[in-house]
């Protein structure tokens, strides 16, 4: 499990950490609701660093890229970025990852929820011949980013060059185009030694202090799954609404394609991601029941701006907004609502 570059100091403040995916990251620095507000009005400061990084170097990486991922590599210019699905045979989920060209024979790649020894096994798997090296750079450079509609400003106060387009290298790192939170953002990769400085001017800069609950908060409220929490081995992209965001239908062959075009022509789904307003907390993992029918589990709950949401995987006869569902977990009950887009 990867620490934090400011574990030390976080201990020193007290801060509260938590496990979380690959690493271990802040869960708060106050109240979560007055984390969420800052970064809705503002720009938050949140410690990703337990997102894996990897680097692929060669003269076959935009074509061996776009056989693996499920977005266009092959026709990025260097300095732009996509975000991308790793799917199998069968179209099914196995992660997910952002990617940006750094040069014409060289791919970044931030693991988004998978591991970065999963991602890298199973890259690796099929270079096979492939003049390409593959590494895992997770110790050297990790995510500090900054989200909300004053990030641009955060990012110009500190220093921080403009990424043309998507992608600018910075003290050892990258300035990364990525919003995370449907606000606006930009994640700084930067190398752990960097990571007290550039903090430290950002919050002078403006930023306000977030943890993970407070993102999680954000997260659930734009409707956004993580993977593998909300998602897991089985889903579809179509099923949780991220077609556009992580698909191209023009970039050629790719492990899944035939089946994730299939369904892109076919336009008929079994199951549908939708955000729930539910009348109580803890209701992760709880059952979702519909007209007596079990149609899926929460996977994900937050409360946010004195409500209490979730997301879930449903069968599509109980998607329809305003649907009241019914959702139960042991002697627990809850009732909740479909909320509209």
């Amino acid at each position: 499990m990867r620490q934090s570059p400011l574990i030390a100091s976080y201990a020193d403040a007290n801060v509260p950490l938590v496990d979380w995916g690959d690493g271990r990251v802040p869960a708060r620095f106050g109240p979560v609701q007055a984390e969420v507000d800052a970064t809705r009005a503002g720009c938050g400061l949140f410690d990703l660093s337990h997102h894996g990084v990897l680097t692929l170097v060669g003269q076959d990486t935009r074509r061996f890229g776009n056989s693996q991922l499920t977005n266009n590599i092959r026709d990025l210019a260097p300095g732009e970025g996509r975000h991308c699905a790793i799917t199998d045979r069968k179209g099914r989920m196995q992660g997910v990852a952002d990617a940006w060209l750094l040069a014409d024979d060289a791919l970044l790649l931030v693991a988004d929820g998978s591991e970065a020894e999963w991602l890298f096994e199973r890259l690796d798997i099929y270079i096979i011949m492939d003049p390409i090296e593959l590494t895992d750079r997770s110790e050297e450079l990790a995510v500090l980013s900054l989200q909300g509609p004053g990030s641009q400003a955060v990012c110009a106060a500190i220093g921080a060059p403009e990424p043309a387009p998507d992608q600018a290298a910075w003290r050892g790192g990258h300035v990364l185009r990525n919003d995370r939170l449907g606000l606006g953002g930009v994640d700084l990769l930067l190398p752990p030694d960097a990571w007290a400085e550039v903090r430290s001017a950002a919050l002078a800069a403006g930023a306000a202090p977030a943890g993970i609950d407070a993102f999680e908060a954000l997260r659930v409220d734009a409707g956004r799954p993580r993977w593998p929490v909300d998602m897991g081995d089985r889903a579809f992209i179509h099923e949780i609404g991220l077609v556009q965001r992580l698909v191209s239908f023009t970039k050629g062959c790719y492990i899944g394609q035939e089946v994730i075009n299939r369904m892109e022509t076919m336009g008929r789904l079994t199951r549908k991601l939708v955000t729930l307003e539910i009348d109580g907390p803890g209701a992760v993992g709880a059952s979702v029941q519909h007209e007596g029918k079990e149609v899926g589990t929460v996977t994900s709950a937050v409360r946010v701006d004195d409500r209490e949401l979730g997301l879930a995987i449903l069968r599509i006869a109980a998607c329809d907004p305003g649907t009241t569902l019914h959702l139960t977990e042991g002697e627990r009950a809850w009732s909740a609502t479909v909320r509209g887009q």
